[in-house]
């Protein structure tokens, strides 16, 4: 068999049905593997453009370059140059309040276990329905927040966000406002309250850099003056 041809390849592959066998695995069959010559393997791309008519039906093929072949390096060293970011460190803890279930419900029972020193409930139920604690503190939180809410009466936009499709009766509104209150008031509070200190350091630490930033300029400056002095 000549270089540049499929070594292998199992007979009678393309075209077959696939059959299980006794351990009730597939028997999928190897796909073809190319030797090419150093004349085929000039170009590359060329010689698969060649065999991709023949080795297409298997959906993979393998093929092993010459031994004298050597790719050339395809990066100019002297102009390649790529993006860097910095990361901030002191902000990793800024972060949205979770908008999966399953995060939010472990942020939330270890507030409870933490601050309040209790277990969460595991039901809350809202007119013969669990209720998502989850998607009522970010509906909650998207319209701005408990108080806010509660003074411009918007318990009924938070429970077709919570509840979509689904009429509320004023009755239902005030229930749905004390789960809030009972549930996840605390939560919010201690929420926010966690987010401004972390701002707040977040701020104070980039003007703690600047402030290091001018003094290593003025000391480098102050050391250019001196030796010019000198």
């Amino acid at each position: 068999m000549r270089k540049g041809r499929p070594r292998a390849v199992e007979k009678g592959v393309v075209g077959q049905s696939l059959n299980a066998s006794s351990s009730g695995l597939l028997n999928i069959p190897s796909g073809p593997v190319y030797y090419p010559s150093e004349d085929e393997f000039k170009d590359p791309l060329e010689y698969i453009y060649k065999i991709r008519p023949e080795a297409e039906p298997y959906g993979i093929c393998r093929i092993v370059p010459p031994k004298n072949w050597k790719p050339p390096f395809a990066l100019d060293l002297d102009s390649f140059s790529f993006p860097t970011k910095t990361q901030a460190i002191h902000k990793l803890q800024a972060r949205p309040a979770a908008c999966d279930s399953k995060t939010f419900e472990l942020e939330y029972c270890r507030f409870i276990e933490d601050h309040c020193g209790k277990k969460s409930k595991k039901r809350v139920v809202f007119e013969g329905e669990d209720l998502d604690l989850c998607k009522l503190f970010n509906a909650v939180k998207r319209f701005g927040g408990y108080d806010k809410v509660v003074k411009e009466k918007k318990w009924g936009d938070v429970s077709r966000f919570v509840r979509s499709g689904k009429k509320i009766s004023d009755c239902s509104k005030h229930v749905l406002c004390q789960l809030y209150r009972e549930h996840l008031y605390d939560y919010e509070s201690y929420y926010n309250q966690l987010n401004q200190e972390i701002a707040w350091s977040s701020n104070r630490g980039s003007h703690e850099d600047e402030k290091s930033d001018q003094r290593v300029q003025h000391s480098g400056s102050k050391r250019m003056q001196e030796v010019t002095i000198v």
